[in-house]
């Protein structure tokens, strides 16, 4: 389980909100989501999947790794 009020970023301070990861994954895995503030609800991220299977693959991923680099 990854507590995103635990993260932080490599080369700034910590991750506050679901629209703060929405960010970071945009800039270092450039993947675009939409933060759950947009949905009433912070805990959450919107993935959408209207894509092939190879660049859901590739994008999940990038954001593995991403994830990864958050301390």
């Amino acid at each position: 389980m990854f507590l995103l009020s635990m993260a932080r970023r490599p080369d700034r301070g910590r991750l506050n909100s679901s629209l703060d990861f929405a960010l970071y994954l945009l800039e270092e895995a450039k993947v675009a989501l939409v933060h759950g503030e947009a949905f009433g609800d912070d805990n959450y991220i919107r993935i959408s999947y209207a894509t092939s299977m190879e660049n859901i693959e590739k994008a999940l991923g990038r954001i593995r790794k991403a994830v990864a680099r958050l301390g």
